[in-house]
């Protein structure tokens, strides 16, 4: 599965994963995606990613980061925690929507029109 994420869409996908329990398997995978997912100190340097009390700032919201998740395994199991997720923001709806497009997210509202 290829995605390309805004850093937006990046670090929350980095902050579901990280947030993962489970038994050893589920962790592996877990690990698994956080390096994939994780910004090495190049990418945080090109897009200013700073660390604040309240969460991160960045300088370029319009750079978006090609990844790769090769094992399908790993991506269905992205995809089953990004379906599982109560708490999207409505503010970053957007690219909310964005995300599930690129994973195959079928939503219901999309069910109903069909």
């Amino acid at each position: 599965m290829k995605l390309n994420l805004t850093t937006w869409q990046r670090l929350q996908l980095l902050m579901l994963v990280n947030s993962v329990q489970g038994d050893l398997r589920t962790i592996n995978k877990a690990l698994k995606l956080i390096d994939l997912l994780e910004m090495s100190e190049d990418e945080q340097e090109e897009v200013g990613l700073r660390s604040t009390p309240t969460g991160f700032t960045w300088n370029d919201p319009n750079k978006r980061w090609d990844i790769e998740v090769k094992d399908r395994n790993l991506a269905a199991f992205l995809k089953q925690r990004v379906e599982a997720k109560q708490d999207w923001p409505a503010a970053s709806g957007r690219e909310v929507l964005d995300l599930c497009e690129q994973l195959g997210i079928k939503l219901e509202d999309d069910e109903a029109d069909e």
